[in-house]
């Protein structure tokens, strides 16, 4: 059985997750490709936020990075914007948070 979409991403999310019982569209309004973005902005969260945590151990300044972690977590949590273009954008910061945490740290190591 393949899966419409399945997100539990809110706490609006059926039990099992939305799409779990067929649905093309969650509780919330999102759809599967909205899902799955979100899932993948998640996902790049924690390894952004693993490198962060390393360089606060050399106590380097991660305010730029942070600044996208939080406009993020916000991004994904609140479930007030389903525009597909913004999604993208917010993913490509996400990224490029990511490219600017490994010259943090290649500095923090020098």
């Amino acid at each position: 059985m393949s899966l419409s979409m399945l997100c539990n991403q809110c706490s609006m999310s059926m039990i099992g997750g939305c799409g779990s019982k067929g649905q093309e569209i969650g509780t919330c309004g999102k759809d599967k490709n909205l899902s799955q973005l979100q899932d993948i902005m998640i996902y790049g969260l924690k390894g952004l936020s693993a490198y962060r945590t390393h360089a606060d151990e050399f106590g380097a300044d991660t305010k730029e990075v942070d600044d996208v972690i939080a406009q993020t977590l916000y991004f994904t949590l609140t479930n007030v914007n389903f525009n597909f273009d913004d999604h993208i954008a917010q993913l490509m910061k996400i990224g490029q948070a990511g490219v600017r945490m490994m010259d943090i740290l290649s500095e923090a190591h020098t």
